[in-house]
């Protein structure tokens, strides 16, 4: 769900009894193997929780290697924070979007055999408008943009030699105060560094922001929706829906148990891949608790909220014809950075990207309201009449019960081992796995992804180690 890279000059880096629950607990999807009768509440050998890229690459791995693996999955769609819409006609993906880096790119080969059309994203196409609505010329904003990479080395810098850590926030305001209210430096600020992270600049930990990693080569956008990935994983897997987990028990020593809102599921090894801002709520109990080391990680860490606006007009709008706009507006504006879509899939279709304070504010603000503030933008930058409205969607993450938010930053404070004591395992028959598990990807798709394989790793050789 990370923002893309930011390019030189311009900007953007980045869900009773037993003989009850065969029936009404369980609605396999179409794609999804249901459940046969060697598929028990209790035969598997391996339960994953949670039904989005993590835990989908974890099961796959584990059917993979011979393993009888069921997935228990709270919503009512597989995914998790990869959310392809349609309700509007076309694919609109308001999670996960980006393809961080195609050079070894795991996400590049499931793409390949989803037989998923891919689109190479141009950072570099990109127009930026002042308030007024007028295009920021390519030298000035080239400028601006070279001046705030160079003030971000800067603060790298002093933060290294920091006794103790403190806010980015803080750091640039010593060293540049008066550029902090620069609306050009606002939208780089905005853009990047709090699209890329999730975080307000007030969040971010001056020491470790920026302390992954990332792939090499383009990005890459699925005109046909990241869901295509979701699907391929989900491809002969046995997966309960709407089984919202409430418990996990690992205290017996020969399997783990899992106590949902319909049922109770049990098996030798299980992997759970709550998102952490479902950790941080403590919407689930463990039992025993977690290792006093894995709290204090989860209570760290922070949990980003990253918001999508999607309008659909009638027809396409009049602006240049690039992949990305910029508003470099007022304090106060709400939405500073915009995909194009017309330009990577032919929809009359823009995506509104919200990060930061701008992120939170659309968690409590009505639909009209949203809708309202993005078009009087687009009128301003558009500078004439916009075509007539189709509809909108509009995600809210911190609302959404199964995500509390939508992904891992490293919060003032924490640092990359946080990311690494949630990698190990809970019990010794219980692990986690998400973005959040994964110190040099945290924050991407293919984190997640990989967080899963190491999972599946894991309870393999568990299992393996058991019965030797």
């Amino acid at each position: 769900m990370r923002s893309p890279t930011l390019p030189l000059a311009r900007c953007n880096r980045r869900q009773l009894l037993r003989l009850a629950a065969l029936t009404a607990l369980s609605r396999p999807l179409s794609a999804c193997r249901p459940i046969s009768p060697s598929m028990s509440l209790d035969s598997a050998d391996v339960l994953v929780i949670g039904a989005g890229i993590a835990g989908l690459a974890a099961a796959q791995a584990l059917r993979a290697a011979g393993r009888r693996v069921l997935v228990l999955e709270a919503r009512d769609r597989l995914g998790g924070r990869i959310w392809t819409n349609r309700e509007q006609g076309v694919p609109i993906d308001l999670g996960a979007a980006w393809i961080h880096g195609r050079v070894g790119n795991p996400l590049v080969a499931l793409a390949t055999r989803a037989q998923a059309p891919t689109f190479v994203t141009d950072y570099d196409s990109v127009v930026v408008y002042d308030e007024r609505g007028q295009i920021v010329p390519d030298v000035i904003a080239d400028r601006a943009y070279q001046d705030y990479r160079e003030l971000l080395a800067a603060a790298g810098r002093l933060a290294e030699n920091l006794d103790a850590d403190t806010s980015l926030a803080a750091v640039l305001q010593q060293l540049a105060p008066d550029r902090l209210t620069e609306p050009l430096w606002r939208y780089y600020l905005n853009a990047d560094l709090e699209f890329d992270t999730g975080g307000r600049l007030e969040q971010l930990s001056a020491q470790y922001w920026d302390s992954d990693a990332a792939f090499a080569g383009p990005d890459l956008l699925l005109p046909q929706g990241f869901d295509a990935i979701v699907k391929r994983l989900a491809t002969g897997l046995t997966i309960y829906r709407q089984q919202v987990v409430e418990r996990i028990d690992s205290r017996d020593p020969d399997r783990v148990v899992v106590q949902t809102d319909r049922s109770e599921f049990s098996a030798p090894v299980a992997i759970a891949t709550l998102p952490l801002g479902v950790l941080k709520q403590n919407q689930v109990e463990f039992l025993p608790a977690l290792p006093s080391r894995q709290q204090v990680a989860i209570q760290r860490l922070g949990f980003g909220a990253v918001n999508k606006v999607a309008l659909r007009f009638v027809e396409p709008l009049a602006l240049p014809a690039v992949q990305y706009w910029g508003y470099a507006g007022a304090a106060t504006a709400k939405f500073t950075y915009w995909l194009n879509a017309h330009a990577v899939s032919g929809e009359n279709l823009v995506i509104a990207i919200a990060s930061g304070q701008q992120g939170l504010d659309l968690e409590t603000q009505s639909d009209a309201e949203i809708v309202a503030a993005a078009t009087r933008i687009l009128k301003t930058i558009c500078n004439c009449r916009l075509p007539t409205l189709a509809g909108a969607v509009i995600s809210r993450w911190q609302r959404d019960r199964f995500a509390a938010g939508t992904y891992s930053y490293a919060a003032v404070g924490s640092t990359p081992t946080d990311f690494a004591a949630l990698a190990a395992p809970v019990t010794p028959r219980l692990t986690l796995a998400g973005e959040h598990t994964d110190a040099t990807y945290r924050g991407t798709a293919h984190g997640a992804y990989r967080s899963g394989q190491r999972a599946a790793r894991w309870a393999i050789a568990t299992l393996n180690q058991t019965r030797s």
